[in-house]
């Protein structure tokens, strides 16, 4: 078998498409890595698990490293140990990749008996720890293990043709482990380094005797190096921009390519090069894709993210402090969850609200409560019910993940258990956590090669081919210029004081990286342009590369330095700019109103087709913003997911839970130990988090709210004769004076007395004086709704009134007068009648849904805010939601803050 090695992917299919140009087959091209494929295919060797979650040696660095308590990590590990095991396996891996195969690391000591240095006791620390786990990472293991069969047969010969290219790719940029394999292949005979074989055919991927322009050339021969005489101005044949950022770069950069192709450049004769770990490749495939430009070599976007990893992570966080509610409502949303997406979020919204997940169907109930357990606080629990959950996972609608990845998982938890053995539960669970770093997974890291194309590469690559324009993209710092590699624990300068022979100093690497710049370069025949952008995605300012003064002192002396002067703005140049700026649309202007052509009433339906009734508050909804209620119904409202805390949303489903609870024993005297017992199982229901020691103060004080406004409430009713006779009670039906509108909600509770009178009374953990104030200004709309739909589904004969309790001051707030009682605060808008305490609010609705009817929407003012609240109206519907503030009109006479 012949096999040729190139440096890279980019380079292999190159070298392929070569081949196949001349009909050569059964030649294996590749990098060193599949070079190590194809040796264990011929020795029948077993390759390492591609799917494993971690190389086994890293494992045994994070055991190894625990047990070494007297290393000089030792105690930086006990504070940040995932961020110190990193930087130790950096360290390790970076020696072991320049020690040869079959040679072990050696301590340093000092011969004349003298104290180390810190950066050799560092080192010797980290030769112990080597020795500890007596075993090289996954790939050197694989090497190790070829060359202990090396001598054996094998299923067929393998002859290798290195293909080595001065400045892109030679022996030299080999790791010595690396290294080792090739001299292993020489002593067999098997290394063809001059036989000319392929020579022919490889012709294409040999640009030493490119014909470039003067300019470029000069450059190439110039750069990193003081020349004698500055070198003469490039004019067009080099040119620097400067953009606005990647965006502009990319789309400049399409212009120019397309340019360029109608001005007869063929596709294959371009290339771009982008920047690792930027925006800038994927901005380019949409304006060459925009352009009708094919890219080839461009990475897809076939990223998965890690859901397993972080379906564990939140289950963990969960058990580990129940108060996240977050980690919960992430699980309820994970695309592995046996349920849609829509049942997700769904179950994601009722649990942020503190409400009981309940009357779910009896499969998704029971996996639910599975899903809350709280598993004694042992490790083989925490496994067991780990376990059970993913037993009822689907993986059917996830690429790339399956059940084996996810046992995988599982076993490396149960193996960081086992590390964490002695510390309490609450401990390992913590030192888990640290361990679980949700981020995605690559698909495909296929990159397709296609014909009759633009050459896509990133920073580092060497260009296989010779091109006539090369655009440089991301021309700014931190990129195109050396850059020292990281090395953990010791840095890389540490390293070379070190001296060890067998480690390239970082001169040699800076040489190195030099060449491989000035390869790239020298592929250009005709035009290279560099650009780079004035600020990142945020607006912060961007450098530019410090490359940019190596090429400046090419060109202009050293006491007269002005790397800028090379560069030109894109606005400046009026070939490109001309070609890409876009129109200036005009300023959208809103008027007062949004016509959408047709009614917006009755279009809303349930799955059955019954049209979906509206609700007290959504109809407040309507009578604040038309534009929110139709957000609501669309669904298209702020999902705003908080930590657990004590809040006003969750002491009214307390308070309201309690009440409930109090309607049976109503008729008993009070009892504070039964109410605290209410109370306690309405925690434990809607709020178990509050039970924690961090929560007491909180919880105290919620306790005492509730129990005295239920108590004063309690007094009320047994000295005026009320009884609590239905809570929660659904009421529906139309509403004759709005359009004969379906309504449909809930009272908290219905009182009756001995004269057959009914009181409505709806519960408020809040004050009394936006209450009143609905009354008094004609807005008061809920009970007047409930009033309306009780007497016509109860047909009751005596009177029927309504009322507000609010437990902040335990004050009752009636629509008519009501005996007052020094037991509680009662309050009542004076001789208003009931029909006038919602006279305006009726006119209001009527309004807007005469407007809805015919399919209009009235957008709201900046000055409606304070109107409302003078009405006793919350608005949280307006300040809440963006979209309605987007598209609230500004009146420019008007000064007021919120506008």
């Amino acid at each position: 078998m012949d096999f040729i090695l190139v440096s890279d992917a980019l380079f292999a299919s190159e070298a392929r498409y070569a081949l196949a140009q001349h009909n050569t087959v059964g030649t294996r091209v590749g990098s060193f890595q599949v070079l190590l494929e194809t040796l264990a295919e011929l020795w029948v060797l077993l390759p390492p698990d591609e799917q494993a979650i971690n190389d086994p040696w890293q494992d045994l660095v994070q055991e190894q490293a625990l047990a070494m308590a007297d290393a000089f990590w030792g105690n930086s590990i006990k504070a940040d140990e995932r961020g110190t095991l990193q930087a130790i396996t950096a360290s390790l891996q970076f020696v072991l990749n320049h020690c040869p195969l079959g040679s072990t690391l050696q301590p340093i000591c000092n011969k004349n008996g003298g104290i180390l240095t810190r950066q050799q006791r560092y080192y010797n620390d980290l030769v112990r720890l080597q020795q500890a786990i007596g075993q090289r990472p996954t790939q050197q293991q694989m090497a190790e293990q070829w060359l202990a069969e090396s001598d054996n047969a094998a299923l067929e010969s393998l002859y290798l043709y290195p293909l080595y290219q001065p400045g892109a790719f030679t022996e030299q940029d080999l790791q010595p482990w690396q290294r080792s394999v090739i001299e292993k292949l020489r002593e067999k005979g098997w290394l063809q380094l001059d036989s000319g074989r392929y020579t022919q055919q490889l012709a294409a991927l040999n640009n030493i005797d490119i014909q470039q322009v003067t300019a470029i050339n000069e450059l190439v021969q110039t750069l990193f190096s003081q020349p004698t005489q500055p070198l003469s101005n490039p004019a067009d044949s080099i040119q620097w921009f400067t953009c606005r950022d990647a965006a502009e770069e990319a789309e400049a950069t399409a212009v120019m390519v397309q340019q360029a192709i109608n001005s007869g450049t063929a596709t294959d004769q371009i290339a771009v090069v982008v920047p690792r770990g930027t925006d800038h490749s994927q901005w380019l495939g949409h304006y060459l894709q925009r352009a009708g430009i094919t890219a080839s070599n461009l990475r897809p976007a076939a990223n998965q993210i890690d859901w397993q990893t972080a379906l564990l992570q939140n289950l963990l966080a969960h058990r580990a402090c129940p108060d996240v509610r977050m980690a919960m409502q992430c699980v309820f949303i994970n695309p592995l969850m046996p349920w849609s997406a829509v049942t997700g979020y769904r179950l994601a919204k009722k649990y942020a609200g503190y409400e009981v997940l309940e009357q779910e169907p009896e499969s998704r109930q029971a996996f639910i409560n599975l899903l809350l357990q709280q598993p004694d606080e042992t490790a083989a629990d925490l496994m067991q019910w780990l376990q059970s959950i993913s037993g009822q996972l689907n993986h059917r609608g996830v690429i790339g993940l399956g059940k084996k990845r996810l046992q995988q998982l599982l076993e490396q938890t149960r193996r960081l258990l086992d590390v964490y053995k002695d510390l309490s539960f609450a401990d390992q669970l913590q030192n888990l956590l640290r361990h679980l770093s949700v981020g995605s997974i690559a698909l495909n890291g296929e990159r397709p090669r296609y014909l009759n194309s633009v050459l896509v590469l990133e920073e580092g690559e060497p260009l296989p081919i010779t091109v006539q324009r090369l655009y440089v993209l991301g021309f700014n710092n931190g990129h195109y210029q050396y850059l020292p590699a990281y090395t953990g624990a010791l840095n890389r300068q540490q390293w070379d004081d070190l001296t060890l022979a067998h480690l390239p100093t970082q001169g040699a690497e800076q040489l190195r990286w030099q060449q491989g710049f000035r390869h790239l370069l020298s592929s250009v025949s005709i035009n290279l342009v560099f650009m780079r952008s004035m600020a990142d995605a945020d607006g912060n300012r961007l450098e530019a590369s410090e490359t940019l003064i190596d090429m400046a002192l090419c060109y202009c002396p050293a006491d007269k330095l002005t790397p800028e002067s090379l560069e030109q703005p894109l606005a400046e140049a009026a070939d490109i700019w001309h070609a890409i700026k876009p129109s200036r649309s005009a300023e959208l202007q809103l008027s007062d109103t949004l016509h959408l052509g047709h009614s917006l009433l009755g279009m809303f339906q349930h799955r059955d087709g019954s049209e979906r009734s509206e609700s007290p508050s959504s109809l407040e909804k309507m009578m604040l913003s038309p534009l929110a209620w139709l957000f609501n119904r669309l669904h298209i409202e702020p999902e705003q997911w908080e930590a657990a805390g004590q809040s006003p949303k969750l002491a009214g489903i307390i308070a309201h839970q309690v009440f409930e609870d109090y309607r049976q024993h109503q008729h008993e005297a009070w009892n504070e130990t039964k109410a605290a017992q209410w109370f306690e199982k309405a925690i434990s229901q809607h709020a178990p988090f509050l039970h924690g020691p961090q929560f007491a103060l909180p919880k105290q004080q919620l306790r005492n709210d509730v129990l005295k406004a239920l108590q004063a409430l309690q007094q009320w009713l047994q000295h005026e004769g009320w009884e609590i006779t239905a809570t929660e009670q659904e009421l529906s039906g139309t509403i004759q004076k709005l359009s004969n509108i379906s309504v449909k909600g809930k009272a908290d509770a219905v009182l009756n007395n001995e004269k057959g009178d009914v009181l409505i009374l709806d519960y408020k953990n809040s004050k009394y004086k936006n209450r009143l104030k609905q009354l008094t200004e004609g807005y008061e709309l809920q009970t007047r709704l409930y009033r309306e739909l009780y007497q016509h589904q109860q047909q009751a004969g005596g009177m029927i009134h309504s009322a507000y309790y609010t437990l902040k001051d335990q004050t009752l707030v009636a629509g008519v007068a009501i005996n007052r009682c020094e037991l509680v605060n009662t309050i009542n808008p004076g001789d208003m009648g009931l029909a006038e305490q919602s006279e305006k609010a009726e006119e209001r609705l009527q309004s807007v849904l005469q407007q809805l009817q015919n399919g209009i929407i009235v957008l709201n003012k900046a000055t409606d805010k304070r109107a409302w609240e003078k009405r006793g109206l919350s608005t949280y519907t307006l300040k809440d939601n963006r979209l309605v503030q987007r598209f609230t009109l500004v009146d420019i006479n008007n000064n007021e803050a919120d506008a």
